[in-house]
């Protein structure tokens, strides 16, 4: 037997909004086995992917994985999208922001725009803002980049989401070139939290210990 092949159709000739259709098993989705009703667990499913500019015309598509991007219980869950050699596509080869000159990527975000999307207001854009504001103060800046889309999950419309660059260890190769990074987390409300993204906390503990036991003032201490 082939691998399953899945395309969309898009009925209308034109939108606003560059479009994402996201299709999969419902129970990949829904149900006891589905992301949605296990958002919490950080638990992944395979999807297709396709992606539309705002004329209909297809500009890419693969088999990637998904899974729920930082769980709440708003009904509009954001969504992480994985490209990975288990499904068959190691990345995705197209230049989906206009202002980067990054050509490829391994991660995507959609973004509901958390606050800023479900509560009163719903601007759906002041992250996105806070961002593109901070690169604009200095081009050295480190940002994510985004844009509006238009996402249908299974031929259902699922609203607008904010699509982003995921800030992992592929966003420091793409963006900087660096593939051997400690990528680090602590969990703000938890103290002595350790999560890896990448790497380890060797450096890291050794550059603490320095600094605690070395005066800062003395320039060559500083220097280090």
């Amino acid at each position: 037997p082939s691998r399953i092949a899945t395309n969309t159709l898009i009925e209308e000739e034109t939108f606003e909004l560059d479009v994402v259709s996201l299709v999969t098993e419902s129970s990949n989705m829904w149900g006891s086995t589905g992301i949605y009703d296990n958002r919490f667990s950080g638990v992944e499913k395979p999807i297709h992917i396709e992606y539309f500019n705002a004329a209909g015309d297809l500009q890419f598509e693969i088999d990637g994985g998904v899974k729920i991007h930082a769980p709440d219980s708003r009904p509009q869950q954001s969504l992480r999208l994985y490209a990975r050699s288990i499904y068959g596509d190691t990345q995705i080869d197209y230049p989906v922001f206009e202002g980067k000159d990054i050509d490829w990527y391994k991660r995507l975000v959609l973004r509901n725009a958390a606050n800023d999307g479900q509560q009163l207001g719903r601007t759906h854009f002041r992250d996105c803002m806070a961002h593109e504001i901070f690169s604009e103060i200095d081009s050295d800046n480190i940002y994510a980049d985004s844009k509006p889309v238009n996402v249908f999950l299974n031929g259902e419309y699922w609203g607008i989401y904010n699509l982003r660059e995921r800030q992992d260890h592929h966003y420091i190769n793409t963006n900087f070139g660096y593939d051997d990074v400690d990528l680090l987390e602590r969990t703000a409300t938890t103290s002595d939290t350790r999560d890896e993204q990448a790497g380890d906390w060797e450096n890291y503990d050794a550059m603490r210990d320095f600094l605690m036991e070395n005066d800062l003032a003395n320039e060559e201490n500083y220097a280090v």
